[in-house]
């Protein structure tokens, strides 16, 4: 049970840091929380709930992430409540649906979401202030009334939760048309941490940031519940823009991440090789690790630790421009490169990808901290200790279906059995990804169902697949590849690319190119590809975007939302 689980780790690790936070913005230092304060902190906000009266009901959090969210999210839970944690970039009438639809009674919010909770007509909604002191913690504290007494505290600590009953809330979508509310017990929570746990190696002598947001399950309990019950500091970050800033400042040693930003660490690293003239050395010195790795992978033993160090020696510029303190990088919530794992490994920061969804758990799946995944880069691992995954209608290749069962799986969708039968096949879930299981019993994605183009002959075209072929491309920053219809009816493989211009500029010799030799320069890495794949593969239409892509909370592209 997931408060069991974080009441042992608040007392274990009491007199460790816990968190790290800014008084007043990025400029300000980062000041340190312990264990024991934030106890103290979760169980004085779970006694005012308690004392108005809030156990069993069902309570909102929506802000950017913060200290106080957590003490939100936790307190909730702590009391045998439900927590409702929402995406923080919804407009204000997918705020109000979603209050609505989950019958929340309270809300906890941020200062910019104060119209939506006025207009929501809730009695009581709770402000998260955005300051923080170290002034023995009368700032550092979420108050929603007086503050309680020793007793109050011990009686919201000593609540023993159903372990069964609702616990979370946490929607799929920020559409209002769409969104599915999933919801999940104190026990689905709790198991899915010891998963994380079995799975990544996470030292009470560890650091990181929290820069994934908070609302998704991904953040909340690998970046937030897992991470805090093995006693791991965690900075809350101050937005992407000072990632590497925040990194060096925290020496974080671990760091969750979607795709995007370990785009981000390779390029920033292959980059500066250029700029500073350094790239022949630093091949040269990949060369050397990736012998030593081949080496060390014939004992059959876990090697991390030595390439982690021999890393060390032999990288420490480029150690250095992602703070220099990195051992790990778990990335995941959306498909990823291959090359671009092993590129990070290359200079002795292991990169473990891992396989979840909300329905199910954050993690599913994940390649191992005591296996060398460098020869299965392509694979999200084998399942966890608690999943079981089957390929449902294996074609000639083995791909099919993935269904997988196991005890994490959600109670069901609120409000919609109708749904819930529908994703469940006799308590198999049917995820609506394709793949296939190697000989080993590692998983293999090869892209969505709802994705896959289906051309007239028949040929099915998972674009995931092309996807991730061009964006090797240093040309190509981010894309999107779906079927569109020509003025026949026939199917057209069509790519949207919103390019990486400093590359084009180089590229073209031009400093500002019209949209014509943008697009000339993508079309012509395109030709390029093409000649690469079938002809039914093939990209007939090409788009070049200027703007960004619609996106959801964890860098996925919304395919259906980007279609023009």
């Amino acid at each position: 049970m997931l408060k069991t689980i974080m009441c042992a780790a608040m007392e274990k690790f009491s007199a460790q840091t816990a968190f790290m936070v800014k008084a007043e913005g990025n400029k300000s230092p980062y000041e340190k929380i312990s264990f024991r304060e934030f106890e103290q902190d979760v169980l004085a906000l779970a006694a005012q709930l308690l004392e108005k009266g809030f156990r069993g009901k069902r309570i909102a959090v929506i802000d950017d992430n913060s200290y106080q969210w957590v003490q939100a999210y936790f307190a909730t839970l702590f009391i045998g409540s439900v927590i409702v944690p929402l995406d923080r970039e919804l407009l204000k009438p997918e705020i109000l649906h979603l209050l609505k639809t989950a019958k929340c009674e309270a809300v906890f919010y941020g200062k910019k979401y104060e119209e939506a909770v006025r207009e929501s007509g809730l009695a009581h909604a709770f402000l998260l202030r955005k300051y923080y002191k170290n002034d023995g913690g009368a700032a550092r504290q979420l108050d929603i009334g007086p503050a309680p007494a020793p007793a109050q505290m011990q009686a919201a600590r000593d609540i023993v939760p159903d372990r069964d009953a609702l616990a979370c809330i946490m929607f799929t979508s920020g559409t209002t048309g769409e969104a599915k509310g999933v919801m999940h017990s104190q026990f689905t929570l709790g198991k899915n941490v010891l998963d994380i746990h079995e799975s990544l190696d996470f030292k009470n002598t560890d650091s990181t940031v929290s820069i994934l947001p908070m609302h998704h399950c991904f953040e909340s309990r690998m970046g937030i519940a897992a991470e805090l019950s093995q006693g791991v500091r965690i900075a809350i970050g101050d937005g992407l823009k000072y990632i590497y800033k925040n990194i060096e400042e925290a020496e974080a040693t671990v760091l969750l991440c979607v795709p995007l930003l370990l785009k981000s660490v390779h390029r920033r690293i292959w980059n500066n090789a250029e700029k500073t003239g350094t790239s022949e050395s630093l091949k040269k010195r990949v060369r050397e690790l990736r012998e030593k790795r081949f080496e060390l992978m014939k004992t059959g033993d876990n090697n991390d630790d030595a390439i982690f160090e021999l890393g060390k020696t032999l990288f420490v510029g480029e150690r250095k421009l992602v703070g220099g303190h990195l051992r790990k990088i778990f990335t995941g919530a959306a498909a990823i490169d291959p090359a671009l794992i092993n590129g990070v490994q290359d200079i002795g920061i292991k990169v473990q990808q891992g396989y979840g969804m909300t329905e199910m758990s954050a993690l599913l799946s994940s390649t191992r901290p005591y296996e060398d995944n460098y020869l299965k880069a392509s694979s999200v691992g084998r399942p966890v200790e608690s999943a079981t995954f089957r390929i449902d209608a294996p074609d000639e290749d083995g791909i099919g279906e993935i269904l997988i069962k196991g005890p994490t799986a959600m109670l069901g969708y609120l409000d919609r059995p109708d749904l819930t039968a529908a994703v469940f096949d006799d308590g198999w879930y049917r995820t609506g990804d394709y793949g296939y299981l190697d000989d080993a019993g590692w998983a293999y994605i090869t892209g969505r169902k709802m994705n896959m183009i289906v051309t007239r002959t028949g040929k099915n075209i998972f674009p995931e697949e092309l996807e991730a072929e061009l964006a090797k491309s240093k040309l190509i920053g981010e894309l999107m590849i779906y079927g569109s219809e020509d003025k026949n009816g026939n199917i057209l493989v069509s790519l949207q690319v919103r390019p990486v211009m400093e590359e084009v500029v180089r590229a073209l010799g031009k400093a500002e190119p019209d949209y014509n030799e943008i697009f000339q320069v993508v079309a012509a890495e395109v030709k390029v590809f093409n000649a690469t794949v079938p002809n039914y593969k093939r990209i007939r239409h090409l788009i070049i975007r200027k703007e960004e892509f619609i996106k959801t909370p964890t860098g996925k592209i919304r395919r259906k939302m980007n279609i023009v």
